[in-house]
């Protein structure tokens, strides 16, 4: 999970350029999306570090979301 974690926030949040988020028309709100992102990535963060158990359905959620939200961040460009 951590290193699941640690490749989103090198290739996805760690790359968004905030000065373009809300410039131009937008397919979805990237702002959102990103931030849809972050919180559930931090929220996964917290959870390992109080040693929660992660589940393999948790590690494909989480591969999901980041998935969809670059995808979406690309669409607009933000990426």
């Amino acid at each position: 999970m951590n290193e699941l974690i640690s490749q989103i926030r090198a290739e996805v949040i760690d790359q968004v350029n905030y000065q373009i988020i809300c410039v131009d028309d937008c397919y979805g709100c990237p702002k959102k999306i990103i931030e849809y992102l972050i919180m559930t990535v931090e929220s996964w963060e917290d959870k390992v570090t109080r040693g929660e158990r992660v589940q393999l359905g948790d590690l494909n959620k989480l591969s999901k979301i980041a998935i969809k939200s670059q995808a979406a961040l690309k669409k607009n460009g933000v990426l």
